[in-house]
């Protein structure tokens, strides 16, 4: 049997292929809005974008970093290839950190793309008993030469979630001490 597992460096291609901030922040927010989120928050914090929502959770937390998982919802949703969050991670940093909770389970998970080890092992998830609401919070820590989104961003990120907003969807912008719509 031959085998087909990808090559390290292929992250390195994945991390240059200049996707813009807005497009990616984008595929973050359909994720959320495919778990039934109604709000989701984009918060800046030093050299961390974190994107949090109310969302379902996600249920298999290593197969959303996989190269090549996926795992639609209900096949109905925005999410058809499964590529948004690997995209945004492998972008704009080497380090992510999710902590989602489903099903009265929260899991935690940091995975860092220097850690990888040649085969393609990397840390595995925590998962523990919570009574937390669900919903998934994922901090991107930004790579060296990456630069936090700008105004254009989120301005774009509006009239992209317009229609949504209009149906009652929050998305949310939190820069220092500030919030805004």
């Amino acid at each position: 049997m031959a085998d087909y597992t990808p090559e390290p460096h292929y992250m390195l291609a994945m991390a240059n292929q200049g996707l813009p901030w807005w497009k990616a922040l984008a595929e973050l927010i359909d994720n959320s809005f495919d778990a039934k989120a109604d709000r989701v928050e984009i918060i800046i914090k030093g050299r961390t974008v974190t994107i949090k929502d109310n969302g379902w959770g996600i249920a298999d937390v290593v197969g959303s970093l996989r190269l090549g998982g996926h795992r639609p919802m209900n096949g109905r949703g925005l999410g058809v290839y499964g590529v948004g969050l690997k995209d945004a991670w492998l972008s704009f940093g080497d380090k992510i950190d999710i902590v989602t909770v489903r099903e009265e389970h929260k899991t935690t998970l940091t995975v860092d793309t220097k850690q990888f080890s040649a085969n393609w092992e990397g840390p595995d998830p925590v998962t523990e008993s919570s009574s937390d609401a669900s919903g998934t919070k994922i901090t991107l820590y930004l790579r060296q030469g990456k630069n936090r989104p700008s105004v254009e961003v989120f301005k774009r990120l509006g009239q992209v979630f317009s229609p949504a907003i209009v149906q009652g969807k929050q998305v949310v912008i939190a820069r220092g001490k500030q919030s805004k719509p």
